[in-house]
């Protein structure tokens, strides 16, 4: 899968998400090179069980050399460059990491569980020159309804520094911003599919 760009359009998958790390390199001629960002140090589980609890978005920034990966269930976000050279663990406020059961699949392999005490946390993120956005839940995966969906979009510098929180209206579980950080564009599930647009100029100052 390509990285998405502000504008949502998808680049040649030359980084992609992949097994054995959250993030890998693919050379242009689409063969996988290596991975850039593992797992965590000291975490082990087998089979597929690491690269399901430690999913990320991964977007890249729109001038070049910086991506950010974010947890989808876990509230972490790291800032990397394309050789995978750590730049930043961003300040995300109220971190956690992901949070899993052990779990086997129908036919034995190892794979992750889900339990109540597992939140999402990334469910979506953006980039633009200046700033990385991320819509956070941090609800349990059990509570009713669209619990990835959520109303909080944080936002982040490149040096992975934590800006502020902006608060929607509505929950939503997509966004997307322009590339002059004028408007943010969502879309959400309840309490019937909708999709709107709002402005942030005059809120990241």
């Amino acid at each position: 899968m390509g990285i998405r760009r502000s504008d949502g359009v998808e680049s040649e998958p030359e980084v992609a998400r992949i097994t054995g790390g959250r993030v890998a390199r693919y050379r242009a001629d689409r063969s996988y090179d290596r991975t850039i960002l593992g797992f965590p140090p000291g975490v082990e589980a087998p089979g597929m069980t690491l690269l399901q609890a430690y999913e990320s978005r991964v977007v890249a920034n729109p001038a070049g050399h910086r991506l950010a990966a974010g947890t989808l269930l876990g509230g972490l976000l790291d800032i990397i460059d394309y050789d995978g050279t750590l730049i930043a663990q961003a300040a995300v406020p109220g971190a956690f990491q992901p949070v899993w059961r052990q779990g086997r699949s129908r036919d034995g392999r190892a794979v992750m569980s889900l339990g109540p005490e597992a939140r999402y946390g990334f469910t979506d993120l953006v980039g633009t020159e200046r700033y990385v956005y991320g819509l956070f839940s941090g609800q349990s995966v059990d509570e009713p309804g669209t619990p990835w969906a959520t109303t909080h979009v944080q936002v982040y510098t490149w040096d992975g520094n934590y800006v502020k929180t902006l608060h929607l209206d509505r929950a939503a579980e997509a966004i997307t911003v322009d590339a002059s950080d004028t408007w943010l564009y969502a879309t959400g599930p309840d309490p019937a599919p909708w999709v709107g647009r709002f402005l942030l100029r005059g809120h990241l100052r």
